[in-house]
């Protein structure tokens, strides 16, 4: 793992697992066609219903994955030795400290000290006990209460240590990327053929690519710490049931985080208590009485693949039906940049399945893009940017041009690149609200520079004097926006930290 991304691993997972378990606050992009349609966004979105929005719950689940595949070795420091609450209809979110003693709710959630996490097999979700007995929040999307200490739905999932976030990890995902749940997404991706376009259908199809990454993955060997009873092997703190469902639900037994089946049902093992067998409603985590054998966090990942396969044919599907219409791109630097998109469905489209997506996308980018030049960094930023329109272009552009032609074409397309330096090159904006929805966009516009600048620099030829300016402009640019990726206000924290991610030098590609 990058060092500096190794350093914020734990911090980052515990930002993304709140917020991807979190209903509310929410900005749907449904059009709504009648009174009937006034539900519940997990209703709609029975996967991505967090994260404030539908395209922010995709990448922070592509973030989720992305951590795992490469947390081998990475500590539980930084706040995920305590436990994430799963939001239920009030939206209440408890994340524990590592000592479990206390614990910070996100802006409008319930504080819920040392909280663990217990979400329903109905779909439901509750803010649960910690681990050694603490109090619980109920709160399931049914109106459901906690029950002596423990919250209906499910049994606590607590964890700690290196091993455990990972394991929370592979739990949220469990619970959401179910062959059920996604087909709902699926339908309606199909049935709403313009929702998150382009921009939500490129991060599907980075979540599918990430999900194979992970499937096919040797970081983590046949099996890891976590045993089948969902207990660590060392604190034995996860507790997971409903594995009655057979060889073939092994995992998706335990889709509810603690409870029930893939179906959203509780079966022979129990409603209350998620069928641990030594379980008693009590605000302790749950445990099996037995041991098992351990289970491969591979195996898990080639399940959320395979249920993630439909959505991501469907966002196939769509962008081939879109794109002979599409007769001029998106150039503005907000979700619907064209360029951005096409480029992460080039670097996501052939681990996610979807290689007859490769050639006309690369044809698209080259008709909309190659003609282009004289562009000028004075017409940038604008307002509410979080991307940058001329750096979007290039770094899809050389996605698609040999090395010598893209950098020749970089020179008639950004001329004023030869005679920059990099403390003049795009330099960051002023962010006068971080808070403000719109202008805390500019902090995202950093790290996405940052990324695309190193993309950039790093499709030229060696020895090519415009690198160390690029580099140079996406080093400040980087450090410009990093504190702020998770500051603790719910308008940034629900997205920053998947673009500080790949500014800190991931690629979806990877």
């Amino acid at each position: 793992m990058i060092p500096a991304l190794e350093e914020r691993a734990a911090h980052f997972a515990e930002v993304a697992l709140a917020n991807v378990t979190r209903e509310y606050p929410n900005a749907p992009a449904h059009l709504l066609a009648g009174p009937d349609e006034l539900v519940p966004p997990r209703t709609l979105h029975p996967v991505f219903y967090g994260a404030y929005d539908w395209h922010s719950s995709v990448h922070m689940h592509w973030l989720l994955l992305r951590l795992l595949r490469r947390g081998e070795g990475v500590s539980g420091v930084g706040g995920l030795g305590g436990a994430v609450g799963a939001g239920g209809a009030d939206g209440a979110v408890g994340v524990g400290s590592t000592d479990g003693a206390s614990g910070a709710g996100s802006a409008g959630g319930a504080l819920v000290g040392g909280g663990a996490l217990a979400e329903g097999a109905d779909g439901g979700a509750a803010v649960g006990g910690s681990a050694d007995g603490g109090a619980t929040v109920g709160g399931t999307t049914d109106g459901g209460t906690a029950v002596g200490g423990a919250a209906i739905g499910g049994p606590a999932v607590a964890w700690d240590g290196a091993e455990g976030w990972r394991g929370a990890v592979v739990r949220a995902m469990d619970a959401h990327l179910t062959p059920d749940a996604l087909a709902v997404e699926t339908a309606y991706l199909r049935a709403h053929p313009s929702f998150e376009r382009p921009y939500g259908w490129a991060w599907l199809l980075a979540l599918t690519s990430e999900s194979t990454a992970l499937a096919e993955s040797g970081a983590f060997g046949e099996s890891s710490a976590l045993t089948e009873s969902g207990a660590l092997t060392e604190s034995g703190a996860l507790g997971n049931g409903g594995t009655s469902g057979g060889e073939s639900g092994a995992h998706r037994g335990s889709a509810a985080l603690g409870g029930g089946a893939a179906s959203g049902a509780h079966k022979e093992s129990g409603a209350l208590d998620g069928g641990c067998e030594s379980s008693a409603l009590t605000g302790s985590s749950v445990t099996r009485g037995e041991s098992s054998a351990p289970f491969s966090v591979r195996r898990s990942a080639q399940q959320w693949r395979a249920a993630l396969a439909p959505a991501a044919d469907a966002v196939a599907d769509l962008l081939l039906a879109w794109l002979p219409k599409a007769t001029y791109p998106v150039r503005h630097g907000t979700h619907a940049n064209s360029a951005f998109a096409l480029g992460l469905v080039l670097d996501s489209a052939q681990r996610a399945g979807q290689q007859r997506l490769v050639a006309p996308v690369a044809e698209k980018i080259r008709a909309w893009y190659v003609p282009d030049h004289g562009a000028a960094t004075r017409w940038e930023p604008s307002g509410q940017d979080f991307l940058s329109p001329l750096l979007c272009e290039a770094d899809a552009v050389r996605r698609v041009l040999p090395q010598d032609e893209f950098a020749a074409w970089l020179g008639v397309f950004l001329p004023e690149l030869a005679e920059a330096d990099g403390a003049s090159f795009l330099p960051p904006p002023r962010v006068s609200d971080a808070a403000d929805p719109q202008i805390g966009h500019l902090l995202g516009l950093c790290l996405s520079r940052a990324a695309a600048l190193r993309g950039i620099a790093g499709a030229l030829p060696d020895g090519d004097p415009r690198t160390a300016t690029l580099t140079a402009a996406a080093e400040a640019n980087l450090a410009a926006a990093l504190p702020a990726t998770t500051s603790g206000d719910f308008t940034t924290d629900h997205w920053l930290a998947t673009f500080a991610t790949l500014a800190l030098g991931e690629t979806v590609a990877d």
